[in-house]
């Protein structure tokens, strides 16, 4: 049996800009189940392609290695951590905004 690689072609975009997270993107993030979904989320949220903000939809069409760079640039800087962080700092914000 003979098995074929077939990559996807380069990724078209230029410039993919990141910025900072706010704590509502990490918020509006964990609403979708699983790691690979809210990072899809997160990057749909924060990342700007040649200037335009894609549609989770669109960034979950991304090819799979751009989407592990992008996962693993937003982890080095930071703006992701594992899922217990980032629900810890959640259930903080939760209980601070509480009166």
């Amino acid at each position: 049996m003979k098995i074929t690689t077939v990559k996807s072609q380069a990724s078209a975009y230029k410039a993919i800009e990141i910025r900072e997270p706010l704590v509502e993107d990490i918020i509006e993030s964990q609403k979708h189940d699983g790691e690979t979904k809210q990072t899809a989320a997160m990057i749909s949220q924060i990342c700007t392609f040649d200037g335009v903000q894609l549609t989770m939809e669109d960034v979950q069409k991304l090819p799979l290695s751009l989407f592990l760079e992008l996962q693993a640039e937003l982890i080095s800087a930071g703006f992701m951590g594992s899922n217990e962080v980032l629900s810890r700092l959640s259930a903080m914000v939760g209980s601070t905004t509480k009166a």
